[in-house]
């Protein structure tokens, strides 16, 4: 939100209040058939709606053709996209997750939080939390300053869900990578595993829609195209007195976190299911990630002569 103003002599805070969508919880299936063919009798009260971010009417119609239509128990005050489908099977609902309050005026204040945790709000305050409820979230309407909104579908997965069941997947693997389980050898007349990126799982596993499958350290590439590259060292002695980067040493593409915490060992037959869901960048052989995990190597030891 733009909570503070400039002006040509002074810059203030502004106070006006905001009206924001809240937390909701998905529509049940069985709930959103009923209502599906069971439509209002004439003169009948109206279901009762929660007040949903829906970005539906804000995208492109060749992308809104695979919203799923508005269920009726689920209506978020405009009229439904004619090319919505009942099989769609994007999503652009939001849900609230959390706010950021900025109490005080410009010239000095405290941010603080309100978060959803489950089916219950908690205020947070440097080192103080405490449990609210959710009218205390929606009456505070002038300090508002941010506000995080999830992914959620208006209508609640049936069980068995393909997406449910590849989130469970990618929680199982995150669970055995926490546990340190160990790797097993190379060789052996099971298929190899291959490996996946452990930030791409934490996505599968908690967020709606992960995207597709990021499996690269990094994408950094020299500009004359080839093997990609780190970028030269500035030869440090200049300045420091030190070593600088040997000429003959090659400079593999190792960017980013240690290998061995960055992928995840995953199931070949796994990986393709991801894939084919998520699409994205092929699979980590077992032979690549030792080729990458002796590159990284190698180049922290040359840092270390360097320094």
């Amino acid at each position: 939100m733009k909570r503070f103003k400039a002006g040509t002599y002074f810059t203030t805070k502004k106070m006006d209040p905001v009206a924001f969508p809240m937390a909701w919880e998905p529509l049940p299936a069985a709930a959103a058939s009923s209502f599906a063919s069971s439509p209002r009798s004439a003169g009948a009260p109206p279901q009762a709606q929660p007040y949903v971010l829906d970005l539906r009417h804000y995208m492109d119609p060749l992308v809104a053709q695979d919203l799923p239509t508005v269920p009726v128990g689920m209506e978020a005050g405009k009229p439904p996209i004619a090319a919505s489908r009942s099989d769609g099977h994007l999503v652009s609902s939001y849900t609230l997750e959390a706010t950021v309050h900025h109490r005080g005026s410009y010239g000095g204040g405290h941010y603080v939080t309100y978060a959803k945790k489950d089916d219950a709000w908690v205020f947070i305050s440097d080192d103080t939390m405490a449990k609210v409820e959710a009218e205390e979230v929606r009456d505070n309407t002038v300090e508002p300053y941010l506000f995080l909104y999830a992914k959620q579908p208006l209508v609640q997965p049936s069980e068995g869900d393909a997406r449910t069941e590849l989130q469970a997947l990618a929680q199982h693997y995150l669970h055995q990578a926490a546990a340190g389980k160990p790797r097993p050898a190379a060789g052996g007349g099971a298929a190899q595993p291959v490996y996946l990126s452990r930030m791409w799982l934490h996505r599968m596993a908690f967020f709606h829609d992960p995207g597709p499958i990021i499996n690269p350290l990094c994408y950094c590439a020299p500009a004359g195209g080839g093997a990609p590259a780190l970028p030269p060292l500035v030869p440090r002695n200049e300045v420091t007195g030190s070593k600088p980067w040997p000429a003959a040493t090659p400079q593999p593409h190792v960017h980013g976190p240690p290998v061995a915490w960055y992928y995840v060992e995953v199931a070949a037959a796994d990986y393709d299911k991801f894939y084919k869901a998520y699409g994205g960048t092929q699979a980590v052989t077992r032979a690549a990630l030792e080729e990458l995990a002796r590159s990284q190597a190698s180049v922290l030891r040359v840092y270390e002569d360097v320094a």
